[in-house]
């Protein structure tokens, strides 16, 4: 994400023709809550409904961040990753009774507390219901609207899409729900994962088609997938099989939603959904009909989502093609897996090497190419939700408890220093900041912050752990700082100002973070071949998927498990310098080509890349072994790491595997593309479909997201203008050919 969009912020103003956006913080917000103007005001309004009294109360932007001073203009916003709903209509009188409503259809229809995606909810200066509701990515506001129509059960107001728009504040009594620290997170959204363009419903159609056809082609799916994806969806909707008096309603249920996966094909819906005994006539009715059926989504529904990745979760319960954890262990790895949930044990023991890495210091190892490196272990698990990723948390917390405890006693010292400069005046000479280091840094940390604590670590490795991989991404430049760290290299930034950070060092960095399939394929689908991927080491944890499934069953992490790993932590504390360990070294040479032609024997070529960093890595967890076993080489240790790097690559391929080979053999010509003035390409007169096969003649993406992207920035630089009624954009004077 660019830092370019730092000083954004939510904004509210004074009234309607209050012009300038100031920030707004929870302070003021409850200030003007808690106002009795306000609360005068808004008598006056709703005994007179005079527009004039209305229009003066205070309004918040809740749709968009701007900078503060611009003026409130659409072309000043980017989205602010919440979105305003209003509702009146049915609601308008009874906002409170439909909130209740409300509350219990989200957590039905989302399957999550709603707590998770409503930020606000108070009854309009209208008597009206508003609610502030966190944005899906990938959708514009447009088809969030009638996504959350759906949701709740209520049409919302179809008008409030700018994001500059005004939402009037009303008084505390009138507040349904309020929950600060989601409103005012201070995290500033990617604005490319969020649509703002506005289209008619007639142009829709053609788009929707568009974005139906670009689903179905990703989700790959055969006649074979489909009907996995049609037995699941059946007990998704139905509980089961359908029973006499309801199978036509549930053909009918079930044709509805996989239509987008089939591209509205009667015949292949008719051979993937059962008849339930049926007369064949009937069931082809039920299908049709389905297929006149005017709600067709440009998503995914919730109910066929669910099914696929039931469908997902039953195929991979049965596939073989993850390498098992070796029946004998090193003694390190045993003892700290010890407490591990069988199923769990392969995620945990990929997972552990990157807080064992902190326990390191100034120690490097030498490689097969002869250069001495520092290990860095960025560790991904990704699996399904409730899938037991949390099982790495408490054997990490345990391999860190000494250094938390450090941390713990720095922190402290850091927050007395702080207190004592709050103390002196401005022009008190200041005591110097503590020096102690603290190595386990949060995940919400900012790029000044990384810097300050890399260099304060001096030859120790930070640590982080994120629970989801999404907070680390509040990093500007995550994926940069993911391949300094892996390469040893320095990291940092120039500013000028005196109370700025500006400074440069080694970065030493490694984290644990979870994820979900769904989550990671999306926001890894660009660091494919800009070696992101390939340095972080990736886990799953497979799971059937069955109702009947045992919970398992963790053992004890207590003081008898302390006393058991930390003789293997000690010994890595104590070590110091660079590691030449020969028998490593003659190890990993034949086992790197041992995965060679594992890669061969299924022609992978195109996890060449991969392999070299997945074998480096694993050539690290062998020499840090070497070292928590009383320098001892072992054949254990060889087993194991083979069988982590064997386990990296597989889990790559099997949840990333489609999307690399495409990158892999789709690259964009020479760069050709990536060069060119593509607005001269266009002629002085074009449509967005001209500008989307341009981009895909230039070797670019060309998805509706990325050629609107395109068409919208033009827009923004005044570099070409829009003719509504004709349905194309023109180009500028200065800008035609």
């Amino acid at each position: 994400m660019n830092n370019m969009y730092t000083n954004f912020k939510l904004t509210y103003v004074l009234n309607s023709k209050d012009n300038k956006p100031k920030a707004l913080t929870q302070k003021l917000l409850e200030e003007m809550l808690d106002s009795e103007k306000v609360m005068n005001t808004l008598r006056n309004y709703r005994t007179s409904y005079d527009e004039d009294q209305k229009n003066s109360l205070p309004a918040i932007i809740f749709n968009g961040l701007t900078e503060i001073g611009e003026e409130r203009k659409q072309k000043n916003y980017i989205p602010s990753g919440k979105l305003g709903l209003d509702f009146d209509g049915e609601v308008k009188g009874k906002a409170r009774e439909c909130f209740e409503q409300m509350k219990k259809r989200i957590e039905e229809q989302l399957h999550a507390p709603f707590t998770e995606w409503v930020s606000m909810a108070y009854v309009t200066p209208g008597l009206g219901l508003r609610l502030v509701v966190n944005r899906t990515p990938g959708l514009t506001i447009s088809e969030e609207q009638r996504k959350w129509d759906k949701v709740l059960g209520f049409e919302c107001d179809k008008k409030c899409k700018d994001l500059g728009r005004i939402y009037f504040l009303t008084s505390r009594q009138d507040l349904l729900y309020y929950n600060p620290q989601l409103l005012f997170d201070d995290h500033i959204p990617d604005p490319a994962l969020y649509h703002t363009e506005y289209q008619t419903a007639d142009k829709r159609k053609d788009d929707d088609a568009d974005t139906i056809a670009y689903t179905t082609c990703k989700q790959g799916m055969n006649e074979s997938d489909l009907r996995d994806v049609s037995e699941a969806l059946e007990h998704v909707i139905g509980g089961g099989a359908a029973q006499a008096g309801n199978r036509n309603q549930q053909v009918f249920d079930m044709a509805r939603l996989l239509r987008q996966l089939t591209g509205d094909n009667p015949d292949l819906l008719a051979k993937v959904i059962s008849d339930y005994g049926l007369p064949e006539s009937e069931h082809r009715r039920a299908i049709e009909n389905a297929l006149r059926y005017t709600d067709a989504k440009p998503y995914l529904p919730h109910d066929l989502q669910t099914a696929i990745r039931k469908a997902q979760a039953s195929a991979s319960a049965a596939l073989p093609s993850l390498p098992p954890l070796p029946a004998e262990l090193p003694k390190s790895i045993e003892c700290i897996l010890r407490p591990t949930p069988q199923n769990a044990r392969p995620a945990v023991a990929m997972g552990i090497f990157s807080p064992l890495r902190t326990h390191l210091r100034n120690t490097r190892f030498h490689y097969i190419d002869n250069t001495p490196m520092e290990p860095s272990f960025m560790c991904l698990c990704v699996a399904e939700q409730a899938a037991g990723k949390t099982a790495l948390r408490m054997p990490i917390k345990a391999i860190l408890q000494k250094i938390e405890q450090e941390d713990h006693l720095a922190r402290e010292k850091e927050q007395q220093w702080r207190e004592e400069c709050q103390r002196l005046g401005a022009n008190k000479q200041k005591p110097a900041a503590p020096t102690a280091p603290i190595r386990i840094v949060q995940a919400d940390m900012t790029n000044p912050a990384l810097v300050k604590r890399a260099r304060n670590a001096g030859e120790y490795s930070l640590y982080t752990y994120a629970e989801e991989y999404e907070k680390l991404t509040r990093l500007s430049g995550l994926s940069e700082i993911i391949r300094t760290a892996f390469d040893s290299e320095v990291y940092g930034q120039e500013r000028v100002g005196s109370a700025s950070v500006s400074d440069v060092c080694q970065l030493r960095w490694s984290f644990n973070a979870s994820t979900t399939p769904q989550t990671a394929r999306k926001r890894l689908s660009l660091e494919l071949q800009n070696g992101t991927l390939s340095r972080m080491a990736v886990s799953t944890i497979l799971s059937t998927d069955d109702w009947g499934e045992e919970m398992p069953v963790y053992g004890s992490y207590d003081e008898e498990y302390m006393k058991d790993i930390t003789p293997f932590l000690d010994r890595l504390e104590a070590y110091n310098g660079t590691l030449n360990n020969l028998e490593a070294l003659e190890w990993i040479k034949c086992e790197k080509q041992r995965q060679i032609d594992a890669l061969r024997s299924m022609d992978a070529r195109y996890m060449k890349p991969f392999l070299f960093r997945s074998c480096l890595m694993g050539f690290w967890r062998a020499c840090m072994l070497y070292i928590m076993e009383g320098c001892q080489w072992s054949e254990k240790i060889e087993e194991f790491c083979s069988w982590t790097i064997s386990y990296d690559l597989l889990c790559k391929m099997y949840l990333f595997g489609d999307l690399i080979e495409q990158a892999a053999e789709n690259p964009a010509p020479d760069n050709v593309g990536r060069s060119t003035n593509l607005l001269a390409l266009l002629p002085t007169e074009f449509s967005q479909n001209d500008a989307k096969t341009m981009r895909q003649n230039m070797g670019r993406k060309a998805g509706n997201r990325q050629t609107q992207n395109m068409l919208a920035q033009w827009m923004h630089r005044g570099m070409i203008t829009f003719d509504e009624e004709r349905n194309i954009y023109i180009k500028q004077q200065k800008y035609a050919a």
